[in-house]
């Protein structure tokens, strides 16, 4: 039997309750209205980390030209909103090139974590890697990451990030598999994409394989179509949430187009550890990460505003901040794709629970659980 990544830890830190099929609730969504002309606020935001210390939220774009970090105020409470504070733009760890910000996690000394896509050697590309960052977009380091990850696809590469409870590990996931190491999920197969575990006070740095679910089937109709992972968040040092985001559109007069997102539970096993293999095609990993399905969100569709009834393109996923009754929050935001005919949305979700305690109680977390 493989050890979990919990197996090297003495106990690890878990600061929510279990979440478990069947336990998430819808407290309210909302659509941030758009962006009009002359205003500085990025569109396409793609991942998002809640401060529980300030209630600031830290939200980073994939926007061409990138590089945006803005903060945002989140209110769940009488009624769900959202509303932009101030933006500034991280700086590049390469001179003359952009970033393509996909997720945001917090780090020691108040500084950040953001992760970028791109292409190392194409100078018109943005530049790929997790970066760490001050609060006003100074660059302060560049993390290093496995030889292997140099494989990853343009787009689909360091979607998301999140650290554990305990700040001592960084946890990050491909959108989808690298080039060497396989096809990309399909309407017959899911891909095969890598997830990283860094231990923040060794570096050492541990990959794991994980299995997309294949790309959904409406009907019969022809149609093309993806799925990839959006978004991951730690719950422990050992066990993850991973929202997946697939895309499928029927082409032709009466054809359906539209995304399915699903967000699974995860525990980090050995028997699924691929750590220095540069290619699973080659070297195909024993095992894939188990995973429990949390929530489909077409099952909580239609509790949504109607604009979100359809389900948007959601690419981010963080706690919010607790309820009056004690009950734990988490969020979905969504990515507008620059506004063409879609919008960016957060619906917030609850589980746990009702237990009186007092929300203002801020525990110390680095995955953002107030």
């Amino acid at each position: 039997m493989g050890l979990s990544l919990a197996g090297c830890l003495s106990r690890p830190v878990r600061l929510v309750p279990e979440l478990t099929p069947g336990g998430l609730s819808v407290v309210g969504s909302y659509v941030l209205p758009p962006v009009k002309a002359g205003e500085p606020w990025p569109q396409e935001l793609s991942g998002a980390w809640l401060d529980p210390a300030t209630q600031e939220l830290f939200v980073v774009s994939d926007e061409d030209p990138g590089g945006a970090m803005m903060t945002m105020r989140l209110t769940v409470e009488p009624a769900v909103t959202l509303a932009p504070v101030r933006v500034v733009t991280v700086e590049a760890p390469v001179a003359g090139r952009t970033l393509d910000l996909e997720g945001v996690a917090p780090a020691a000394g108040a500084h950040l974590f953001v992760s970028s896509e791109g292409e190392e050697v194409s100078p018109g590309v943005a530049v790929p890697g997790i970066l760490e960052v001050t609060r006003d977009g100074r660059l302060v380091r560049r993390h290093p990451i496995p030889s292997a990850w140099a494989g990853m696809r343009v787009n689909l590469g360091l979607e998301a990030l999140s650290t554990s409870p305990d700040r001592q590990w960084l946890f990050a996931a491909s959108e989808g598999p690298f080039s060497q190491d396989g096809p990309l999920s399909d309407f017959d197969a899911g891909g095969v994409s890598r997830v990283l575990a860094r231990d923040l006070r060794t570096g050492r740095t541990r990959e794991y394989a994980y299995r997309v679910e294949p790309v959904p089937r409406w009907s019969d109709r022809p149609a093309v179509g993806e799925n990839g992972i959006s978004d991951l968040l730690a719950l422990s040092a050992d066990e993850l949430l991973i929202l997946e985001r697939a895309y499928v559109s029927e082409p032709g007069p009466g054809g359906r187009s539209g995304n399915t997102v699903r967000i699974y539970r995860v525990r980090l096993d050995a028997a699924a550890e691929v750590t220095g293999r540069w290619s699973l095609r080659a070297e195909p990993p024993a095992a894939v990460l188990r995973k429990t399905l949390v929530l489909d969100m077409a099952s909580v569709a239609p509790r949504l505003v109607e604009r979100l009834q359809g389900l948007e393109n959601f690419e981010a996923l963080f706690f919010g901040p607790r309820l009056k009754d004690g009950r734990y929050t988490l969020v979905l935001m969504s990515d507008n794709n620059g506004g063409r005919n879609q919008v960016t949305g957060v619906v917030v979700l609850a589980w746990g629970p009702s237990t009186g305690a007092d929300p203002s109680r801020v525990l110390p977390s680095a995955a953002g659980v107030p």
